[in-house]
């Protein structure tokens, strides 16, 4: 049951960032600007967080041991502006499904090769068939849909 669970939340969360992918390349049709689009976007973030905070729903934190964290722990933040970034620039070139493909085999390359080397503190998993094989029906699915989209302009 916990395994299903995991599944239906990291499920709600991919849908999630469908809507928010959407809402972001709004924001920059607006503002004309990925960059401030993604910024408005980790700046209403920032702020659910820290109101979260305050009001004690996240509960204690360690910031105290925050210092033991290895330096390339705080590139979270670099790495998902520039996500934001470039996954709202993408999206009027790709459409949505065909993006949210292709970083999802992103994800799922990059994935693989944490996994095999245990690199940054993740438990290794190694490479098999089955990983591989489900990784490159994703990439058939990519080429796919972007097959599709070029067929339906």
């Amino acid at each position: 049951m916990e395994i299903l669970l995991a599944i239906a939340g990291a499920g709600s969360a991919g849908g999630l960032l469908a809507y928010g992918s959407a809402a972001n390349v709004r924001l920059m049709q607006v503002i004309r600007s990925a960059i401030g689009a993604a910024t408005v976007n980790f700046t209403i973030g920032f702020t659910t967080l820290a109101l979260l905070m305050v009001l004690g729903v996240i509960g204690p934190l360690s910031l105290n041991q925050l210092s033991q964290a290895p330096w390339w722990a705080f590139f979270g933040g670099v790495l998902g502006a520039t996500y934001v970034t470039l996954n709202t620039l993408s999206i009027p070139k790709l459409g949505l499904t065909n993006t949210t493909m292709a970083v999802a085999f992103g994800q799922m390359l990059m994935s693989l090769i944490i996994d095999q080397f245990g690199l940054f503190g993740v438990m290794s998993h190694i490479v098999s068939a089955p990983r591989l094989l489900g990784t490159g029906l994703l990439l058939a699915a990519v080429i796919l849909t972007q097959l599709d989209a070029k067929h339906n302009r």
